[in-house]
């Protein structure tokens, strides 16, 4: 079976509290982790990081055994090139061997010795160590220990592997072995884990073999490769500052945790924004009804109420949404809470209904307005404030003929007035002055002729703070555009303010342990964090089985998933992916700058936390497991990147 865990390697993760995952196959590609009013699975806050060691937080589709070693930083100064015409890194491989003798082993050359075989006799190992560091003794070393270390070792025109380096191996355990490489190969040879540099030389003879099939090879179990992919990290370049992650408290989520167990409420809420879970910091509110609701209405349904004297907050709110906000906010004071509407009341609209072509009335642009700030009014009295408001949730929905859900069409020429003249300065002059505007909350397609339409205009541009993108049209729609967008207008964040997958014609709406929707959510969190994305948020927080309720039948997936029936959730592939960023990367975090001459289609995100330390999130989508060295002023880590895997390294300079 297929086990789906978040694990990472280091001490710092070795807590009792810690309670692993129950996991379920159903057959989808990876697993989910089921909990219970009982049980639930959680994971500590980031503790300190020792010097010279980093902690590894690692996800994949097939499952990984949980390790207590601190992996360690390499120190080099670059990597070592054979040969004068030569400026390739020489390829190497690390091998731990089994016997307690073998004193000889053989290898393929490679492309440089084509069809030979590298037979290398070790004939002086020194070792130094500290008995007590690593009390037990490798039979045949005398007194030295034997720690599992590796003696890096270089390879010299005269036919002489000198040390040069060591360190101990034990995260490279049980990796697979590596294709042939061309070159000459470094050997790193199992020593004590405090063995000095300098500390033995080991020669070689080889001899011409062209069918290997008698050789006698070393049985390995470890074996790295030369590193696929470097990732050179410049901490002197800096990006833009991550405001956070999060989830949506929509209708259909909150309706379907109030339908569990109190217990299994908790579970949920502590799952994404506390401590043990996902550590969120952004949640996002539907103002009135959505998709995602059980019904149509919105707040001021009296027709001609334009001074909004009926205006009243709905059961939604205050059965539903609000409590679990309050629950939320009890767990972590400083979540950014923004709303989105999706409809006015439709005695405001064009066409008189919620749904289908139709825009706001010129004549009801004040009365919308003030609707948005009622809004707050009576949120805020309830114990909820808001950090920002979009001025409507996809607002070229409601200009597409028999759209069928939710929905009010603006052109940006349209949105760039009412900010200007009515929802700027009604937001301004009210209780909820700091509160921001976010523009477009769309697809990123329009987001550079939209945001110029809006913020070209200065007098409208001046209460604009961000600019809102969803990720639907991705497909089709270039990064760069948001890369532009920023250049354009660098004092204005970009939010992604929705995604979720199942959404699209023909796709299930539920599957459940979809390791794919999970690569999906993380690759378009490096994409859009690479090209100037300040933070990131989900849509739903939780929806039934069937991806509901929704009165539209707009059914889509989610990553927790709730069984009323059963009183049991279901933690998907795309709740973990969410925490390798969410969780590591707090607000006012730092993008920095990261190259590499080929990243082989890996996605890979480098940021600076504001204690100062470094996280990178790498991805790999592929079904070839790749070796990636980070380097950072002379600090290299090395990793294999499993096939289908997503790890979260963090490290102090």
């Amino acid at each position: 079976m297929k086990i789906l865990l978040l694990i990472a390697a280091g001490v710092i993760l070795a807590s009792a509290d810690n309670k692993p995952c129950r996991s379920r196959d159903f057959g989808e590609g990876s697993t989910v982790c089921v909990c219970t009013a009982d049980f639930c699975d959680t994971l500590d806050p980031l503790g300190d990081i020792p010097t010279n060691q980093f902690y590894h937080l690692e996800s994949s589709q097939e499952g990984l055994h949980p390790s207590t070693f601190y992996p360690r930083i390499r120190f080099v100064t670059a990597y070592y090139s054979y040969g004068k015409a030569s400026s390739r890194p020489i390829p190497y491989f690390a091998a731990h061997f089994l016997g307690n003798s073998l004193s000889t082993f053989a290898f393929p050359m490679g492309n440089r010795t084509t069809g030979y075989t590298l037979q290398m006799t070790f004939k002086e190992i020194q070792l130094r160590g500290n008995p007590e560091d690593c009390p037990m003794p490798r039979p045949g070393v005398g007194e030295f220990p034997f720690c599992n270390a590796l003696l890096i070792c270089k390879l010299n025109d005269n036919g002489v592997l000198s040390l040069f380096q060591t360190y101990n191996s034990t995260s490279h355990k049980n990796l697979p072995a590596i294709r042939n490489e061309n070159g000459i190969f470094l050997i790193m040879w199992g020593g004590n884990k405090n063995s000095a540099r300098g500390g033995g030389t080991i020669t070689f003879t080889y001899t011409s073999v062209r069918n290997n099939r008698g050789s006698k090879y070393a049985i390995l179990d470890k074996i790295i490769g030369v590193p696929d992919v470097v990732v050179k990290i410049n901490r002197n370049t800096k990006y833009q500052k991550i405001i956070g992650f999060g989830g949506s408290f929509t209708d259909a989520a909150t309706i379907n945790i109030a339908k569990l167990s109190s217990k299994l409420q908790d579970h949920i809420i502590e799952a994404y924004y506390g401590k043990t879970g996902l550590e969120y910091n952004i949640g996002r509110i539907n103002m009135a009804g959505c998709d995602f609701s059980e019904r149509l209405y919105s707040y001021a349904d009296v027709e001609g109420d334009v001074d909004l004297e009926h205006f009243s907050l709905v059961r939604e709110d205050t059965e539903f949404k609000i409590p679990y906000v309050l629950k939320s906010l009890a767990l972590n004071p400083n979540i950014k809470m923004f709303a989105s509407p999706w409809t006015a009341p439709k005695w405001m609209k064009t066409n008189n209904e919620y749904y289908g072509q139709g825009s706001l009335k010129k004549e009801y642009y004040q009365a919308w307005a003030n609707y948005f700030v009622k809004f707050l009014d009576e949120y805020q009295k309830l114990g909820v404030t808001f950090w920002a408001v979009t001025a409507q949730n996809e607002p070229l929905d409601g200009l597409l003929p028999g759209f069928s859900f939710n929905c009010m069409g603006w052109f940006p020429e349209e949105q760039r007035d009412f900010i200007k003249i009515n929802l700027g300065p009604s937001i301004e002059t009210s209780d909820h002055k700091d509160t921001k505007i976010i523009i477009v909350d769309d697809q990123r397609a329009f987001i550079v002729s939209w945001s110029n339409t809006i913020l070209n205009d200065p007098d409208a541009a001046k209460y604009v703070s961000g600019i809102g993108v969803h990720w639907y049209a991705d497909l089709i729609s270039t990064p760069s555009l948001l890369a532009t967008t920023h250049r354009q207008h660098p004092d204005k964040f970009i939010l992604a303010t929705e995604a979720c997958t199942g959404a699209f014609p023909g796709e299930r709406p539920v599957i459940l342990g979809s390791w794919h929707r999970g690569e999906l959510y993380a690759a378009d969190i490096i994409e859009d964090l690479n090209y100037f994305v300040a933070g990131w948020t989900d849509w739903n927080l939780v929806l039934d089985m069937d991806g509901g309720p929704n009165w539209a039948g707009n059914t889509v997936d989610a990553p927790i998933i709730a069984d009323s029936t059963t009183d049991q959730i279901y933690k998907q592939p795309m709740y973990y992916v969410l925490g390798h960023f969410s969780k590591f990367i707090p607000e006012d975090s730092v993008r920095i700058d990261s190259t590499s001459d080929d990243l082989k289609k890996l996605f890979v995100l480098t940021v600076e936390r504001p204690d100062g330390k470094v996280v990178a999130v790498i991805l790999n989508q592929y079904d070839l497991p790749m070796v990636v060295a980070l380097e950072d002023e002379g600090k290299v880590i090395e990793l294999l990147i499993k096939a289908h895997s997503i790890h979260t390294l963090i490290y102090t300079p």
